[in-house]
């Protein structure tokens, strides 16, 4: 029998109470382990809203990096979940857990979509990844088979396809540069910018675009739940309102441009050519042509991507890495999932 410690914004003092939205994938994993006969314990920050859930877990208000300390003191894990993992407070969390022998995990969301799904990683999440960084062999006939089903739901319900329709066959595209430009926008306060971006302010990175590439038009769209305040107003780029659908609209465009974040994994998906700025899950894998403030392209028709590396990385993302929550839930998928093989279930 196992012992697995699931951990929730641990030492975190900026709005802890964000991790109650992802604290139900942790309730799901935890409610299979417990029924294939291990032990679940929850150490949660106070400030966490508990979900009805947790009341038949032993569950623990750990305040502080010492109350973990004596935690991990008293009892015996073999496993233990950070959500992240990328934040000090979590760095610090993994040291506390490593310390006494324990092996440790990260989880994230998903990608397509992003709600109801979520990936694990034994090194980290995001630009630290086990799995970044290197180019994907072409896709067997069998992973691409399963590929394309996947990918033809995703395309669906994001462009709003009727069921007969079909969407069209996966191949990135050449860059249409009579088209407008995509820029979607971070949020500021995101570890994506603060800690794997060349820039840390939104405006810095209109102004790079609008400055370096005046004869491109550019449409810019700010984060909808963190839009940047005094955005630059340049000729060459307008904003597009958060009310638009992106997904509806991508074909108005002939390239995207943003800092690592899922929409660009999903406009990849969408046979979008993408520039990518920062370090992100993407990175080095051949999804998209990365660049960085030191190697900007003189123009954009020189971005190439090719299309067998991109598809063998979006297959893996989509057919091996990411779980949907109900997936958690089940045993037997949670056993043939590749969760299962680093649990040893």
């Amino acid at each position: 029998m196992n012992s697995y410690l699931f951990t929730l914004a641990l030492g975190v003092q900026d709005r802890p109470e964000r991790w109650g939205s992802v604290s139900g994938y942790y309730l799901c994993l935890a409610h299979s382990l417990r029924r294939l006969g291990h032990r679940v314990v929850f150490a949660i920050n106070p400030k966490v809203r508990c979900r009805k859930g947790f009341a038949v877990y032993e569950c623990h208000q750990v305040a502080n990096h010492a109350a973990l300390n004596q935690l991990l003191s008293a009892e015996d894990f073999t496993h233990a979940f950070i959500w992240g993992g990328r934040l000090q407070a979590d760095r610090e969390t993994r040291a506390r857990i490593e310390a006494f022998g324990v092996r440790v995990l990260f989880s994230e969301l998903g990608w397509f979509p992003q709600a109801g799904t979520v990936y694990f990683d034994t090194q980290g999440t995001n630009a630290e990844v086990s799995f970044n960084g290197r180019p994907y062999a072409e896709c067997l006939a069998p992973t691409r088979k399963v590929f394309n089903k996947q990918r033809r739901d995703f395309y669906r319900k994001k462009v709003g396809l009727g069921f007969f329709a079909s969407p069209p066959a996966f191949g990135v595209q050449a860059p249409d540069l009579g088209k407008p430009i995509l820029v979607p926008l971070q949020d500021e306060s995101d570890t994506n910018i603060t800690l794997a971006s060349p820039f840390s302010r939104m405006a810095d990175f209109v102004d790079c675009l609008a400055q370096t590439y005046p004869h491109y038009r550019f449409v810019v769209r700010p984060h909808p739940s963190a839009p940047a305040s005094n955005l630059p107003r340049h000729v060459n780029v307008r904003y597009q309102e958060s009310s638009v659908d992106v997904y509806r609209t991508m074909a108005d465009f002939g390239l995207v441009v943003g800092i690592n974040s899922t929409l660009l994994l999903e406009a990849a998906m969408m046979n979008m050519p993408v520039v990518a700025f920062g370090k992100g899950i993407g990175s080095g894998t051949g999804v998209f042509h990365d660049v960085d403030t030191s190697n900007l392209p003189g123009e954009f028709e020189q971005v190439s991507i090719d299309s067998r590396q991109a598809e063998a990385y979006l297959a893996f993302l989509l057919c091996q890495r990411q779980l949907f929550k109900h997936d958690l839930r089940s045993r037997r998928r949670l056993r043939n999932s590749y969760l299962g093989g680093i649990l040893g279930l």
